[in-house]
Formats: C-alpha cells, sequence, structure tokens
C-alpha cells in the first residue's frame, strides 16, 4: 500500500520536474543501488561514507543558505516567543556539531 502512494506522488510530480534533472537522479540512484547491491564490501563502505558525507555539508549548507527566512524559523519564533536568531544560530551550532562528530568519526579520529 505505500508503496503505490509513493509511486503514484512520484508519478504525479514528475510533469513538473525538468526531465534532464529526472534522468540524471535516475542514473546516479541506480548506480548508487547496484554499487550498494553487486559491489564489494569496499565499494559499499566507499559508497555509505560518500553519502554520509554528503547528507553532513548538505545539512549544514541548508542551514546557512536559509538563514533566518527559513519558514520554520518563522513558525518557532511566533509559537515560543524566542527570536528567529536564536534558532537559527541554535541549528547552526547542531549543525556543525553533527559535522564535526560525524567528520571525526568517518575520520577514524572518534
Amino acid at each position: 500500500m505505500t508503496a503505490s502512494v509513493v509511486l503514484l506522488l512520484a508519478v504525479l510530480l514528475i510533469p513538473k520536474i525538468n526531465p534532464f534533472a529526472l534522468a540524471i537522479t535516475g542514473l546516479l540512484l541506480a548506480g548508487i543501488l547496484w554499487a550498494l547491491i553487486a559491489g564489494s564490501p569496499s565499494v559499499q563502505a566507499a559508497v555509505a561514507v560518500g553519502l554520509v558525507w554528503l547528507m553532513l555539508i548538505g545539512g549544514l549548507r541548508v542551514i546557512v543558505v536559509r538563514k533566518t527566512e527559513s519558514d520554520d524559523v518563522a513558525e518557532l519564533a511566533k509559537l515560543t516567543w524566542i527570536p528567529r536568531v536564536v534558532w537559527f544560530v541554535a541549528w547552526l551550532a547542531i549543525g556543525v556539531v553533527c559535522l564535526w562528530v560525524g567528520g571525526r568519526v568517518l575520520l577514524g579520529r572518534a
């Protein structure tokens, strides 16, 4: 049931997506899945480490790019009366700590 809902939502979103971006994303997904299924343990580990680095750096990038204009920051500021800047600094600190600790673990220095 869940898979069919996800597939239906994906089909509904396809007309709004750039066909080139969709093709590249599909090829990347196929390559990652192939490496994780058919690859040697060292290839699987390399793909997993690469994906973790991508998520750690990407998460911090999103925080820095959006700054205080994020809808989440505005909603939390409205609900809690804590200023937007405080929420931004808190998220930035969490992102930096996650990158620092995750990087140390991935580099074997933890």
